[in-house]
């Protein structure tokens, strides 16, 4: 049980920890095998599909010292971690990959992944220096999310072109300054980028203004909101010819948490790909859908 509460360890074992029947039920769905089954009450597992698994009743108040929440719902399972390409989506996806850059709050990146799921997004990239997927925090917040798309986790920078292809490029930035951009993977200010100047070579529109349905297929790009996007995001969207779109705000707010953020733009793009009109005779290069 410590073991797989470490990262280190969850990594080397190839085990996770699910809490809660909810969570348990959804990665069954997705054919997550469980090794290990601990409940308190025989209808706290009544019901679930479990295959052949052990099981273990055993008293609520150690399941409670085991448990990360302050009232433990009274079922715990480890099972195998799951690779991306083992999770299947369900339904028609959006031609929309989400990537993650420097997201290392667990409640922010659990909303943006329930987010994602729920606007019927292809996947959802992960690059080094977000938080912990498997982390017990983001798989409560996410509810259930982990198992409804594909999640690349760990992606460095030089691999992320080879999963996005040749989609558009967007960059999620409320940053309209001239304040140096983000931090790199490593923590640290890369002052080193190759293109330091990368920033300054996107356009920046409002999110409404993009004609995302004019393009095959749509990447966007969030930052977490301690650091923000790193340069090698402002990078590859300068080498698609991308966009960086804000959201304008009222009030003096100078921004919305990463989720809320990624539920305007995300579902902006939805409605337009559902209300697209085919047009062949189009290019993917970049346009604003005002005049």
């Amino acid at each position: 049980m410590s073991s797989v509460k470490s990262k280190k360890q969850r990594e080397k074992k190839g085990y996770i920890l699910l809490e809660g029947r909810r969570l348990i039920a959804d990665s069954l769905a997705a054919g997550v095998v469980p090794r290990y089954v601990f409940f308190s009450r025989t209808s706290d597992v009544a019901g679930l599909r479990l295959p052949a698994t052990q099981l273990y009743k055993i008293p609520y108040k150690t399941i409670s010292l085991w448990s990360d929440v302050t009232t433990s719902q009274g079922v715990i399972a480890i099972c195998k971690l799951p690779a991306s390409e083992d999770i299947e989506s369900s339904g028609e996806e959006l031609p929309l990959t989400i990537v993650c850059d420097n997201v290392r709050e667990p409640g922010n990146l659990g909303a943006i992944l329930r987010t994602a799921v729920g606007a019927g997004c292809r996947q959802v990239v992960l690059t080094k220096g977000c938080m912990d997927l498997w982390d017990p925090k983001v798989l409560r917040s996410g509810v259930g999310a982990h198992f409804r798309m594909k999640i690349f986790r760990d992606v460095a920078w030089e691999e992320v072109s080879d999963i996005l292809g040749t989609s558009f490029v967007c960059l999620a930035d409320n940053n309209l300054g001239d304040a140096d951009c983000g931090e790199s993977e490593t923590g640290e200010h890369d002052q080193e980028a190759k293109d330091p100047q990368a920033r300054h070579t996107v356009p920046v529109v409002p999110y409404y203004d993009v004609n995302y349905a004019r393009q095959t297929s749509v990447v966007l790009v969030l930052g977490g909101e301690a650091h923000g996007l790193s340069p090698s995001a402002y990078q590859l969207a300068a080498s698609r010819k991308g966009v960086r779109v804000h959201i304008p705000l009222a009030n003096g707010t100078e921004s919305l948490n990463t989720g809320t953020a990624l539920g305007v733009i995300v579902f902006e793009m939805k409605r337009q790909f559902l209300t697209r009109i085919p047009d062949e005779s189009e290019d993917d290069s970049f346009s604003v859908t005002k005049g």
